[in-house]
Formats: C-alpha cells, structure tokens, sequence
C-alpha cells in the first residue's frame, strides 16, 4: 500500500475504510474539516443533473478558479489548445466538426476562442415572412434555442442504443425541444445560431439512427392529454406534442433533399398512423370542446403568455398529412386512417376559423391569433385555408380513383357536353378515340405508373398510342377543367415527344432484321458499311433519319456514377471518325460533343439472336473525353458506356459474359432527343394537382373563359400593410419619392399608373406593363420587335427584388438568360445572383454559377456526411468490379469446386485434401514451385482454409493431371541391374522433399577422389531447388559401393528447372547416378473407365483412372458452375440494388442545386421569351412556393421547337387536335386572359414597321429616333423586294436540306456591294437564310472573301445534320473563318435569328411562296419577315419565291 488512497481526503471519505488497498495517511488532511474538492462533477450539466446532490465528491460549479492553483484541472494551468477530457478537440480548437452531430465527443467551447468569436450575421425575414405557410413568425419571441453545439452535447444521451423513456414525460419533452432548436427558420434569434447545413446534418443524424426509434416512442407514447398540467406520466399535448407535429413538418425535414431519409421519418407516422391519429383526435377534440389552446392544469409565471395555438396545430398537420399522402404511393388505399384524419383536420379548422373570429365573447375561442388585427387574422384563415383544401381534394381525388378501379375493369373515356367550337372535330374523336391501357406494359390510366423510359413492348407496339387531344371538351378519361387532366395531357404529349423519333428507329430497324432473310433491306447496306445513318419513315410516312452503330459486344459491367453501366465496344461509324490519324479521330468526337453519342441520350440496344429480335433502351453515359480516349487508342473500334433500364438486360449481359460467346448480332441506335433533358419535366408533371399553383388559369377552359374570371393580385402582396414602393422608376431630377402602390386599394393602382406614364423613365405602354405586372398574380405582357420587352422586365424586376425574394428566371435560351442577367446588374439591382446550369457562353455569368459558389464558400458542414457516403458508395464499387472479375473469368476455381466437395461430397473432399503420403509429399515440390496463388494443403490433422473460392487448390490440379500416375508409370519400367546397386546405397534423408536422395550414413575413407567429393558442398550446387534451391541432397560414402556422382548432380543443378517434373527430377537423378531406389510399396496404375456414380459413390480418388478423373471433374465443375451463377446472380442483384440505394443518397446528399431550389422556395417567377417556352416546361418549373408568374414574350412570334412533327402546329392533324408548340402564354392570351401590348417600337425605320403593323401589330408606334435613321448607303430604296425563277438545288429533287445556287451567288454579289460602302464591320451586315442547305453555300461562296460568323445554334444544326457524313472529305467548318478581307458578315437560318441587331440585313427564303401554312400570325408568312423579333434598324429586305 504505498500509494495514497485520493478518496480519503474527499467530503465523504473513503467508503471502503480499512478494507481500502491504498494508505490512508493522517498527514493527507491537517484538519478534519473536509477539503473542496478539486474536479468537476461531469454529469453536473446533463438534463437530468447529478444524483447525488451534495454528497457528491466532484465540484458542482462551474468557476474553478477557487480551487487549488496546483490542481491540474485549473484553467490557468491548462495549454488553452488542449481540450478538457471528453471534448471534441476540433470543436475545440476551431469551433468547426466535420463530424457534426456524428462527432463520439461533446462540442465544447473555448472560452479563449469564444471571446474573440463575432457572433454570425443574422438576416430579418422578408416582409412576406406571414405568407411562407410555416406558423412559426407567431411565436418567434420565445425563448432562445440552443446551439448546435449544445444541442449536440444533450443529443447524445437520447441517441444511445441503451437509452429508453421509461415514460418520463420530462425526458420526452427534452428530447423534442432539442430536435427544434433547429426549425424556428424565421426566428431572428436562432437565424445566428443555426445555418441550413446544421439544420440538415441535425436531421441526418436523426433519420438515421436511434433518432427514429425515439421519435416511435414519443407517437406511440401511451398516454397524451391536453390537460397534463404537471403529471409527470403525462406527456403535454400542447407543450411536448405540438414539438413533434413541429419537427415533422419543419423545413429541415420537408425541404431536404435526402429524400429515402425524409421518407423514412414519415414512416415512423404511417406505421404508427393508428396511435398517431387516435392521440390528435382525442386532444384537439378536447380544445375544441373547450374552445380553449392552454393546457388549464399548466403552471405558468405571472406575464408569461401560452405558447402553441390552434393555427400552429393545423398548419402542422395540414403539412404532414400533404407529406404523407403525396410520398407514398396509395397511401389513402393503404392506411385508411389518413382520410379520416384529413377529414377531422377539416372540421377542426372550420370550428377554429368560425370561433376565433365570433363577435360573440362566449363563443369566441381563447387562442394568441386573436392578438392579431382582423386584417392580419383574416389572412392567416385564408392562408390556412388553402391548404386544408388542398388535402381534401386529394382526398376525395383518391377516393374516387378507389371507386373507379372497383366499378371498372378499364379506364373509360368520359365523354363531356362539347362546345360550339370544334364540335365537329371533338364529336369525330368520340368516336375514333380508344380507351387508355391495353396496349403494352407502359399503357396505364394513371401517368404515376408509367415508367418515363418506355419499356421494350412500348417500342416495338405498332398499335396506335394513347395521346389525348389538346382540347377543352376532348374526350378523356379524366375529368373535365381539372388540373389533373391537364398535367395528363402534357406529360403524355411531352413524352410522345421525347419517345417518338426513337421508336419509329426502333420498329424500322426490327422489322429489317426480321425480313432480311426474305429481302434485302436498308440494313444490309448498314451491316457492309458498318454502320451508318439510316434514312426511313414513320408510321405518317414521315422521313425519319438515325444513326446506327453496328458491331456490339460487350466487355464489362461496370458502376457508374448514373448506376450500373454496361461497358461496350462497336463499329466506329463511317467517315472522318475512321481516319487513320489519332488526331484527326480525336478532332471529330470534340466537335461532335453534344450532337452524336451524347451524353444522357437514350440509346437503343437492339439484339438479334435467333428468331427473337428484343429491344433495351438505356442511356449514355461516356463523355466526350472518354469517346475522345477511345477514339485515339483504335480507328476501327469505339468504347462506350450505357446505363439500360431494365435488369433484364444486364442478367442476359452477365450470361453472355460468363458464356464467352457473341450471343447473336447486335445493333445500337440513338435518339435525337436528350433524355435527362426532358426526364425532370416529365418527373415534375406527376405530381399532385393541387401543388400548382395558378390552377384557375392554367386549366384548359370554354373558349374566352378567361377573359370573364379576371386575375387576382399576388397573394403576397395582398398582406395586411404590404405596398411595392416605386420611386426607384423614377429619375433623380423627378423628384418623386415615397410612391407606394397597395394592391388592395384601387385609388392607390390609379395613382401609381397615372406618376408613372407621366413622370418615369418609362414611356405609357411600358408604365402599364409594370402596373399590370404587379396587379396581377398571372401576367402576360407582350413585346413586339423593338419595344424594350427586356428593359421592362428588368425594371419589373428591380422592384420585386426590394419585397420579395427570391425571384426565379427563366429563358429559353441561355443567351437570352445572360443578357437578362447582365441587365440586372448593370442597372444595380442586385449582384446576389446565382446562375443555374454549365452552358453559359458568358465570362461574366461564370462567376455567377452555382459552382463558383461552392468554391467561394468553401468547407461545407456536409462535407463528412458527403465524404462517408462516397467511402460506402466505392466500397461497394468495389465489391462490384471483384465479382465481375469473377464472372468474366473462363474457368472454374479448383478452390470453389473444392468448396462444393466439402458440402456435398465430404469423403470425396477428404480423400483429395489428405492423399497418401507418398503423393503428399510430391505435392509439396509443386507448391514450392508454384509460390503464390496456390492453395496449401494443411498437414497434421488441420483442415484447408475453404473460405477462399478464388484460389487454386493445387491437390485437385496434382490429381486432375495425373501426375502421381506418371510417376507410377515411370516405377514400372524395368531398371538395369548395376544401376539397382547403385541406387540400393542412395537413403532418403528425413529432411528431402519426396524420395529421390538418401542420406547414407558411413564413414569417410581417405581416397583423393572420395576426398574431392567430400569437400564439395553439394547443398551449395543445388540450393536452387531445381529454381530456388530447395532440394537437400547430402552425400553419404560407403567403403564399398560408389555414390551419386558429383558431375551428375552439378549437371542437373544447372538445367532449366521449368522443363522438370517432380517425376522427370527423381527419374534423370536416379539414372544418372547409375543407381537404383528400392521399390516402394506402390499401387498399380489403374486402367479401369468405370460410370460417373460409381465414380460418385467411390470416395477413393487416388485409385481412379486419368479417363475417369476427367469425368468426375467435369462432372463437379458442371455442379460448381452452375452454383457459382446462382450466387454470382444473387450477389449481382444485392450490389446492385445496394449501389442504386447508395448512388441515390450520395448524389441528393451532393446535388446542391437541388437542395438550393428546394430551400429557395421562390415566390416569383419571370419568364423571358415565353411565347418560345412549351407549356409543359413551365408547368413543370411551377413550384408550390410561386405566388406570382410574369410571362413576357409575343406570342405572334416563334413558337417552341419540336422533334415530333406531327404534334406541331404546322402539321394539319397537330394543329387540330395536339397543339403541343402552342406555348403557354398563347393559349392564355387566346383564352381571354389579359395581356399588356409594349407599343412603342424603337429599332426598325417606319417602313420596314409597317409591314409588321400593318398585319400583326394595328397599335405599334414608332419611336422619334427611329424616324431620323440615315438611307441606306449606295441603294435607292430603303426596303424592295426582288423575284427570279432560277430552280432550288439546281433542278434536281434531292430530299436534303433545299438551296439555291443562283441566290448564293447573287448574296455574295450584295455582300461585297455593301462592304464597299463602308458597311464592313462586325455587325452591320447579317444574311438569313431559310434552310440549312442554303447557309452552306453562302457560307462557301463568301468564305474566301469575308470573315463569315455562323450562329452556335446553326453551326450546331449543321453538324447535326451533314449531308454526307459517311464521307471521308466531308469538312466540318468552324463557326468563325478568317478570311482575305477583315470584313465580318454574319449568316443565320430565320429560326435562330434572335436578340441581335444589325444596319443592313439581306433576306432570302426559297419556296416561300409554296408556303403551305395559311395562319396569318405565323410570322414567316409576314411579308416573309424573318421572325418579327429581330427587324434591323436599316434593312434590305429581299424576297425570292
């Protein structure tokens, strides 16, 4: 006992007393007064605190500078680096985990570091704070929450596995508070002491792990009340309960874009639905009775108001019930409880909204919402109001949906009264028009159950599809004026659109396999080719022309980071892609990146094998570079990555695999459309009805129905004391200051309309533009060419910017964005600007993207989150590449049959594992030989390792060759005589690897010779064994007989030892020692060929034949085989589905694009261009968070553009019934929604506007300084027009793109008349043409005389379309040539002929006046006027029929 007990000297003192094994010394204590105690009690700051009270031995406050400055614990003696015991010393030193709420250790604070610490920035909510729909700006002056250090610190005993409630209310209502320190996301108090991130990384480490089985315990919690009062076994309704209808439905959890964790927390309601519905009837029932939100039994301080109402209840509910019904798939059908509960959630909040606001006191419910103003009260019903709506419509919607799949077998067209308009066209549908479903395995009612990629039976189904008509009163199986029909109708002709060109490639390229024995088809001049486009027609005899890749094989299954891709190689397509040249090779895939092999194009595999021709469809997933690497490596092969969509596919590629075998011909197909382009379009149009917003207007109507409902104001201008304040419109030498515009007072949108056309910066049309824009919560402003459409947009803009963030932009195309943009920031409206999406040709908006904010914002609080779901997401990666190495792999393992024997065959596999002795230790030459990659054979009773399948079991490999029967062979030839003494004398030593040598002892007689053979080291000369060395010969003399010779052993020695068998070593050593061993007692060589079960019921292995020990093998390779492919199956199945799950997570955990826009929750939407934006598009941008959309565009110019022809409305069918490039803003405007007219043109002379005005826009002005633009230097006229009657394509009716080579001629005549003039710098000459064909003669006859600019959009056009690319000299020119002039002239096709500018521009459209398009708003047909949008200033317009 020479150490001294520390306890004894403690207040208590030592419990143990005498029976303590330290000393107890008088000299620890000069007094018996009790020494303070020097450390702290740790479990002094828990939630529950210490047990022990004052009796405890540990410090129990928080100051240590009274104790003992010698104490180690002292905070003055402590390295402020060195984090106290139990700490997180990264937290510590840095104020940063990387772990999070991960993090083993707590989260404590440096109070060094904490002093030097500024507080983070806090931002107020907006002033549209009361319309987000989160209740929680009512309660925002409650008590602070806790940091997330903090709040981790109290986490961790509530998370451990051993943790348990124990029906202690207290501890249910810690918990619950801890978990919404996170959600009061308005508060301004919590907005500087949780970010975004932590909130997520709080809701990671709840979703997943013991967190959901606490939040289990707390919805089954056995008894809930709403008068707990201070019962201790009661947990509180409205203190702790409403903590977890709060947590459920707060932003973290709502709005995360972990999306498998925000599903599994909803599952803990769904499958305590019962509990969870039976707790919240019975409480807020009780409320209600009472008409009273305060727990009556609550003791409360003196001034300290109630928290919770009602309203907050309902909100929350209304949230978590949408959550529920929209997550899961036939929730209504599989957990019955939620009607009820959407049901009783309906009546509670008609009971509330009529009590809180009764005149009457008795009646009036007693709830905090009534501190707030009637205004303000009132908004806060109709918010809510909505929303409770919401949920039962999708209530009812499922209900029926129920009702229907009982009464019907089959969808049915619902037929509908039709209207005056198109009676006869609808009344022909009535009767034309089939049911939905039927057709194939992707032909469903409910667009919920079609799979977006079409399925194999969907391409090759040559039954008429299912698309509805774009009609009002059309038939339909859905109901008419709802929103669900119309999100049917768009999804359904969107995804026509996207699957159409592909399944007429589909079904063109099927039908030749299937007849090329019976005829020669256009696949035989594919197949000698090796591939090629392929030139045919659809179903409506409309040409369709693809590419086809033939030659496919595979070569692997690899992970991919879009999932499991299949690794294959083809024929590298004809043309410039085969030139000899790796550069030149590697040239043509960089300039065909993003118009062949595209990257996320939908691919069709094509796979003859057989009579059966089966079709996969899958994407493409090599980039660029990779076809670029592979292009560069072969000129005759190209390896390529795909994605397919059925499992199917792969299980077939894993049996091609592992079978060796070319499987049948193979051909790839590509479509002209990018799937992941339109996939999330089509993924946002399945969403609930009730989540778009605008409904009212965006249902298909009777014709001018719109024009009779009028629009509303946005709803968030519509709070109580909201205003857009104007003066910013207004210059500095106006004067105006403070002019408000309210949206509920009308004399308030006069006098705004009446300051702005008189006093701001905008001219009349533009101030009524602006008005109307913020009037209106739908608002479509038109703009003719030169009207300032964009300058209004950004002025519409600086406004909203000051109420009401964020805004969300959209354009159709990526120029029009930029300049957007750039407006926007060049006026100095904001620089808070993030642009979304990587094809931005713009240096400035660069610095604008989305990744330049990552990288300025640096570390991430997800970054370990992100970095330990990528650790999992390679492991499995991992584990996939090691079981396709098995797959691939043309033999069976020795060690996996082995395997199997010892399952199955048991004697068999312990005769092989433990061979006769003298076999065994011929066997052990052959490891030893070997080295690694053989199995060993355990000695002595010691079983083999049999875990390992991959290795080779060199005893099944010894026994398989046969090589102890050779050996046995060799024994049984007949041996000399002398050399049978010789041998006689020639021991085994115990020490030799099997018998060959013998150690002879005897004595050593002074001979010279023997006396040179004596001092040989002979261990020396072989040490190699017959490699390395490891033969132990030793020399051993006899007085009478002669040993192995010396030289014989020398020679052997240094022979190649890869040439020797153990059998051929023993025999060239005994022959060549003219010596002779003694005959072992060996068996006979077998000769027998008995049956495969003898074989198998005969575990004496060593005893067969060669002949029978191949069929045996084969036999047990066949049955080892045959297992190993239903493991490696199973194996593959589970991989996979593990990889998807972890692709998933990893990816919605990185994608911060996602997590922006789901955080964002914009409120306004603008849309630049909106005539040229299809419907579906916007419908599917249409967040449930947007309360304001301004279109702006004119509809009188360009339409959308399509792939499907026969859904347009140049197409006579398309036009009458589908209607698909019909945009948005057309169908409402034509509907009777009001639309702003910009009247003031400021870009074209007046005589070029009149033919504009003169047909399309009666109410355009010109602007004064569009009447003081110069003539046009060296012509007479400003504008004429010219005919000629020189033939297209030079008489010949080649169905390529049309040209004129009599026009391309004359354009070069004009150019160089003009640049003559001085009109030769960049911009002041465009040339449009109308075809693609035409762009390249003009382009080749001006090249060697201007520098020729092409349009991105047309160069790309062009690439994709060559006329020729098979051929080898067929160039691909760049958009920009340098040529002998420095004078720039710019050629476009009419289409993509937009935003630009220019003095003098030369038009030229062939067969115009073939023209079969009649509608006088198309604006080619406007005097042939080249889109309308883009009227130059000065312009030469010519027109040729």
């Amino acid at each position: 006992m020479s150490k001294p007990c520390r306890y004894f000297s403690s207040p208590g003192g030592c419990h143990r007393g005498n029976l303590c094994t330290f000393r107890h010394d008088q000299e620890q204590s000069s007094s018996n007064a009790p020494q303070t105690p020097t450390v702290l009690c740790r479990f002094l700051n828990s939630p529950g605190g210490c047990r022990k009270g004052d009796t405890c031995t540990f410090r129990h406050d928080q100051d240590l500078s009274s104790s003992n400055p010698g104490s180690p614990n002292h905070l003055s003696s402590r390295d402020p680096d060195t984090a106290p015991l139990g700490a997180c010393r990264s937290f510590w030193n840095t104020g940063e985990c990387k772990h999070s709420f991960n993090c083993r250790y707590k989260h404590k604070e440096n109070p060094l570091r904490r002093s030097t610490e500024q507080q983070r920035p806090s931002e107020l909510p907006s002033a549209s704070s009361m319309n987000t729909g989160n209740p929680d700006f009512l309660f925002a002056g409650e008590k602070t929450p806790d940091s997330p250090a903090v709040t981790h610190n109290y986490l961790m005993k509530f998370l451990r596995d051993e943790f348990r409630f124990m029906n202690k209310a207290h501890d249910a209502g810690t918990f619950l508070r801890l978990l919404n320190n996170a959600t009061a996301s308005v508060a301004p108090k919590s907005s500087s002491l949780w970010t975004a991130e932590e909130g997520q990384q709080l809701f990671f480490k709840i979703a997943s792990g013991n967190g959901l089985l606490r939040l289990a315990d707390v919805v089954r919690w056995p008894n809930v009340s709403s008068r707990a009062g201070a019962n201790r076994l009661v947990l509180s309704f409205q203190n702790h309960y409403v903590l977890l209808l709060r947590f459920f439905a707060s932003d973290i959890v709502v709005k995360s874009s972990r999306s498998n964790l925000v599903n599994g927390t909803y599952m803990v309601v769904m499958e305590n639905l019962e509990m969870f519905t039976t707790t919240v009837e019975k409480c807020m029932s009780a409320i209600m009775v009472e008409k009273r939100f305060r727990d009556p039994f609550e003791r409360r301080a003196p001034g300290v108001p109630a928290s919770g109402s009602c309203y907050e209840v309902i909100s929350y509910l209304s949230t978590i019930l949408y959550e529920c019904i929209t997550r899961f798939k036939n929730a209504v059908v599989t957990y019955p409880n939620l009607l009820r509960l959407v049901r009783a959630v309906h009546d509670w909040f008609t009971t509330w909204s009529q009590a809180v606001n009764s005149p009457d006191p008795q009646m009036r419910f007693d709830d905090p919402c009534t501190q707030l103003d009637a205004r303000q009260l009132d908004y806060l019903i109709s918010q809510l109001k909505e929303r409770v709506d919401r949920n039962a419509k999708i209530s009812t919607r499922e209900e029926s949906k129920i009702d229907m799949a009982k009464n019907a077998s089959s969808s049915h067209i619902m037929s509908q009264p039709s209207s005056a308009h198109e009676e006869g066209v609808i009344a022909a549908l009535h009767m034309v028009q089939q049911s939905v479903g039927g057709r194939h395995d992707n032909d469903h009612a409910d667009i919920g159950e079609i799979r977006i990629a079409p399925t194999s039976q969907e391409l090759i189904c040559e039954l008429p599809q299912f698309i509805p008509a774009n009609i009002y009163d059309a038939p339909h199986h859905l109901p008419v004026g709802t929103m669900d029909r119309e999100l049917d109708i768009q999804f359904r002709l969107l995804r026509e659109e996207l699957i159409a060109p592909l399944r007429a490639s589909v079904q063109n390229v099927r039908n030749d396999l299937l007849s090329m024995r019976q005829r020669r088809t256009r696949m035989h001049e594919i197949f000698s080719k090796q591939g090629g486009k392929y030139r045919g027609f659809n179903n409506s005899q409309d040409s369709v022309i693809f590419n086809v890749y033939t030659g496919v094989s595979f070569s692997y299954l690899v992970p991919d980071w879009r999932g499991l891709a299949t690794l294959l190689t083809i024929d590298t397509p004809p043309g410039r892609a085969r030139s000899q040249g790796s550069g030149a090779r590697t040239a043509y895939w960089e300039s065909m990146g993003g118009k062949r092999l595209m990257q996320g194009c939908l691919v069709a595999l094509i796979w003859e094998e057989g009579n059966d021709v089966d079709v996969y469809l899958g994407t493409m997933t090599s980039s660029t570079k990779d076809l670029k690497d592979s292009a560069a490596s072969s000129a005759s092969r190209l390896e390529l990555k795909v994605v397919f969509f059925d499992d199917s596919v792969q299980m077939r590629v894993l049996q091609s695999l592992r079978q060796h075998s070319g499987g049948g011909r193979k051909v790839l197909i590509e479509a002209p459309v990018m799937f992941e382009a339109i996939r999330p379009f089509l993924e946002a149009l399945r969403r609930e009805p009730e989540s778009i917003p605008f409904g009212k207007y965006l249902i298909h109507q009777p014709a001018r129905a719109l024009a009779l409902q009028g629009v509303d104001p946005p709803q968030y201008a519509t709070a109580p004391g909201f205003s857009f304040q104007l003066e910013s419109l207004f210059r500095e030498e106006a004067g105006v200051t403070g002019l408000e515009l309210s949206v509920t007072d009308p004399d308030s949108v006069e006098v705004a309309r009446r300051e702005l056309k008189e006093r701001s910066r905008l001219d009349p049309s533009q101030a009524d533009a602006v008005v109307d824009a913020l009037t209106r919560e739908v608002s479509l402003i038109q703009g003719p060419p030169g009207t300032g459409k964009s300058y209004t947009g950004v002025e519409i803009i600086r406004i909203l910017r000051q109420v009401a963030t964020p805004i969300l932009l959209i354009a159709f195309t990526n120029h029009a964005l930029d300049h957007l943009l750039n407006s926007v920031i060049d006026n100095n409206i904001t620089r808070r600007i993030v642009r979304l999406g990587g094809r931005s040709a713009d240096e400035r908006m660069r610095e604008f993207s989305i990744e330049a904010l990552e990288m300025a914002q640096g570390g991430s609080s997800l970054d370990g989150t992100i970095k330990d779901l990528y650790r999992n997401l390679k492991d499995t990666q991992k584990q996939i590449k090691q079981l396709m190495e098995k797959v691939v792999r043309k033999t069976t393992p020795s060690g996996a049959i082995m395997r199997h024997l010892d399952i199955e065959f048991p004697e068999h596999w312990e005769s092989i594992s433990y061979p006769p002795n003298w076999v065994s230790e011929m066997i052990s030459y052959h490891i030893e030989q070997a080295g690694e990659g053989w199995e060993r054979v355990q000695r002595r009773g010691k079983a083999p390792d049999n875990q390992n399948d991959e290795g080779e079991n060199i005893n099944l490999k010894f026994w398989l060759d046969g090589e102890d029967l050779d050996y046995l062979e060799q024994q049984s030839l007949p041996v000399p005589e002398a050399e049978a003494e010789i041998v006689d004398d020639v021991q085994l030593s115990s020490r030799n690897r099997f018998d060959v040598l013998a150690q002879v002892e005897g004595e050593q007689s002074g001979g010279s010779e023997r006396d040179d053979i004596s001092e040989v080291d002979i261990g020396d000369i072989v040490e190699e064994d017959w490699q390395t060395g490891s033969w132990d010969v030793v020399l051993v003399e006899d007085e009478d007989e002669p040993t192995v010779l010396l030289e014989d052993i020398q020679r052997l020695a240094l022979q190649d030892p890869a040439s020797q068998t153990p059998t051929s070593a023993i025999l060239e050593i005994l022959e060549s020692s003219h010596s002779t061993l003694p005959k072992p007692d060996l068996p006979e060589v077998p000769r027998t060929n008995r049956p495969l079960q003898e074989l198998l019921e005969n575990s004496n292995v060593w005893f067969m034949s060669k002949e029978e020990r191949r069929g045996l093998f084969s036999h047990w390779e066949r049955e080892t085989r045959d297992l190993l492919e239903i493991t490696q199956h199973s194996d593959f199945d589970r991989l996979r589905d593990l990889h998807q799950e972890q692709l998933r997570s990893y990816q919605e955990c990185k994608d911060q694009l996602s997590s922006l826009m789901k955080s964002l929750s914009p409120q306004v939407m603008v849309v630049e261009e909106a005539g040229q934006v299809l419907e579906a598009h916007i419908l599917g941008t249409l967040v449930p968070s947007i309360e304001h959309m301004i279109l702006i565009g004119d509809p009188l110019q360009l339409r959308p553009t399509l792939n499907n022809y026969a859904l347009s409305m140049d197409n006579k069918r398309g036009k009458e019934l589908y209607k698909f490039d019909m945009s948005l803003m057309e169908r409402l405007s034509s509907g009777g929604l009001p639309m702003s007219l910009i009247d003031v043109q400021r870009r074209m002379r007046p005589d070029i506007a009149d033919l504009v005005r003169n047909t399309l826009y009666p109410r355009l002005d010109d602007h004064n300084l569009v009447k003081k633009y110069p003539d046009v230097r060296g012509f007479r006229k400003n504008i004429f027009f010219m005919t000629h009657n020189h033939p297209e394509n030079d008489g010949s009716e080649d169905i390529s793109s049309k040209y004129n080579t009599f026009e391309a001629n004359m354009i070069k005549e004009l150019v160089l008349y003009l640049v003559r003039q001085g009109y030769s710098n960049d911009g002041d000459i465009v040339v449009l043409v109308g075809y693609l064909g035409q762009l390249v003669r003009v382009r080749e006859v001006l090249s060697e005389q201007v520098t020729v600019v092409i349009d991105e959009r047309d160069q790309r056009e062009l690439e994709n379309t060559q006329l020729d690319d098979d051929s080898e000299d067929t160039a691909m020119f760049g958009s920009v040539r340098t040529k002998k002039i420095s004078s720039y002239v710019r050629i476009r096709t009419i289409d993509n002929y937009q935003g630009e500018e220019a003095k003098v521009v030369a038009t030229f459209l062939p067969r115009m006046g073939r023209c079969r398009c009649t509608n006088t708003h198309d604006v080619r047909l406007s005097f042939c006027l080249p889109s309308g949008m883009l009227v130059p200033v000065m312009m030469s317009l010519i027109s040729v029929e």
